[in-house]
């Protein structure tokens, strides 16, 4: 009777608690993660830029620069999305599947 009453309080509690700490998690996370996405954006976006200036010339005489730009944009927003979603969504997903 007691004990497992005791159980189910704790781990109401826990639960609580561990919903509190998701809604303080958005705000540490949009707090911190804006320099991290900052320079993964820039370090992907240099690395992009020194190869395509490694290049040759006729690369850039034939193709299409806005093309090439938009998949670039794309490839960048792709991987912020992707580094957005493993570690804030799914991850705390799969705790409350787990839970």
């Amino acid at each position: 009777g007691q004990a497992m009453f005791n159980t189910a309080l704790c781990s109401v509690t826990f639960y609580i608690c561990w919903k509190l700490t998701q809604g303080l998690g958005d705000v540490l996370r949009q707090y911190t993660w804006v320099k991290v996405v900052s320079d993964l954006r820039r370090r992907v976006s240099v690395q992009v830029l020194r190869h395509l200036h490694s290049l040759s010339l006729r690369f850039h005489v034939t193709s299409k620069s806005g093309e090439t730009l938009q998949v670039i944009e794309k490839g960048t927003l792709g991987l912020e999305r992707l580094m957005d979603v493993i570690p804030f969504r799914l991850l705390p997903a799969l705790v409350d599947v787990l839970l």
